[in-house]
């Protein structure tokens, strides 16, 4: 009996900590109360038994998050360094890139960590390029989580949300500001083969949240990258329909830009051929692209 009520203990034991980590993610995500988080995330990572090192890691790296998320900057860095120290082999670097990390990455203590804690990839890029590359990639990606838990509580319209958009259009101007900066020194940011995948997919990103202006501006520069093979084809098209459905009234070539009220892509110009597009462009068909948006679509013949 004893041992059958010892395994009950284990299994019931085993079902709450798995709660308790589902949990710790939805209050982190859905409903931003990070200090239960924090608590739910404490509690896991000193009672659970793991078997996968990467999986205690990953736990250490989203507390870290909670941390920041929370404005315990200390604990931040505090929790970092013990997720690396759990495992040196993986060479996880999402940190880098992070918009959890957003209340940290003005910080001067965040610009030291990454200085100290730099990815092999990117030892041999310049320190200020490679904090500034980071912070646009941060800040372009950061307060959405934020957002969504103010418009579940205030709606969608209100003048708390507002002030979220108004700080997100002034990290927008602020990171094309370092971006345009960049591109005059001729340091083009745009660029795999200058800054790697992830950052310039980042600095690309910077561009098509601009205004009409800034977008037409920089179409011929991502086309003649895509050319050299230093952007993804993928990126081509989705800046040149944003160009075109404000130039073309609301006709786009590629079907990148999809109506989420109607919940159907924008009018598509020589809809039939569109997947020859995409696929001279190296993207997937149609269907499987708007799947990802709940979409079911049958381009016509």
């Amino acid at each position: 009996m004893k041992k059958i009520f010892l395994l009950i203990c284990i299994v019931v034991n085993c079902f709450a900590l798995a709660q308790s980590t589902d949990s710790a993610f939805y209050f982190v995500n859905s409903a931003c109360q990070y200090d239960k988080a924090i608590i739910a995330y404490q509690k896991k990572i000193k009672t659970f038994r793991y078997k996968n090192i990467l999986d205690k890691k990953f736990d250490l790296y989203n507390l870290a998050c909670a941390y920041s998320l929370k404005n315990n900057e200390s604990k931040v860095y505090e929790t970092l360094k013990l997720c690396f120290k759990t495992d040196t082999a993986s060479g996880y670097m999402g940190y880098v890139a992070d918009p959890d990390f957003y209340n940290v990455v003005n910080k001067k203590l965040w610009r030291m960590f990454l200085k100290q804690n730099t990815p092999t990839r990117y030892k041999m890029m310049n320190d200020t390029l490679f904090y500034n590359l980071s912070k646009i990639a941060i800040q372009d990606q950061a307060l959405y989580k934020k957002l969504n838990c103010t418009e579940h509580t205030f709606g969608s319209q209100s003048k708390e949300v507002n002030k979220i958009w108004d700080i997100k259009d002034s990290l927008n101007k602020s990171n094309l500001f370092l971006i345009e900066k960049y591109l005059a020194d001729s340091v083009n940011v745009l660029s795999n083969a200058v800054v790697g995948e992830n950052f310039a997919n980042h600095c690309f990103l910077v561009i098509q949240h601009s205004d009409m202006g800034t977008m037409s501006k920089y179409l011929p520069v991502i086309k003649n990258l895509y050319t050299k093979g230093e952007t993804d084809g993928g990126n081509y098209a989705l800046l040149y329909d944003r160009v075109m459905l404000q130039k073309e009234k609301g006709v786009q070539y590629y079907g990148s830009q999809v109506d989420l009220e109607k919940n159907i892509p924008y009018p598509i110009l020589d809809e039939k051929n569109v997947d020859k597009r995409r696929k001279e462009l190296g993207m997937e068909p149609i269907k499987d692209y708007l799947l990802r948006f709940g979409i079911f679509y049958k381009p016509k013949r």
